[in-house]
């Protein structure tokens, strides 16, 4: 449950961290970091990898999900 909370505001607790702070964080979730042409890319380290490509996924059939329901919406007529 906590796991669930922490997850839930991760990104407000990490930009009221220090920037010490921030970067021993990032050096523990990431690795092979580069930027290049404005754009960074990012490695996640195990587990984190595994929980990031789940979001991914989650998130693609969301969008899918939504784009099929918006379909059959102009289908039905008021």
């Amino acid at each position: 449950m906590r796991s669930l909370e922490l997850a839930q505001n991760a990104q407000r607790l990490f930009e009221r961290q220090e920037p010490r702070r921030k970067r021993r964080l990032l050096n523990f979730l990431l690795s092979n970091c580069s930027w290049a042409d404005g754009e960074m890319t990012a490695t996640f380290r195990q587990p984190f990898d595994l929980l990031a490509e789940t979001t991914a996924i989650a998130a693609r059939k969301e969008a899918a999900t939504m784009a099929n329901s918006g379909k059959s919406e102009i289908w039905l007529g008021d």
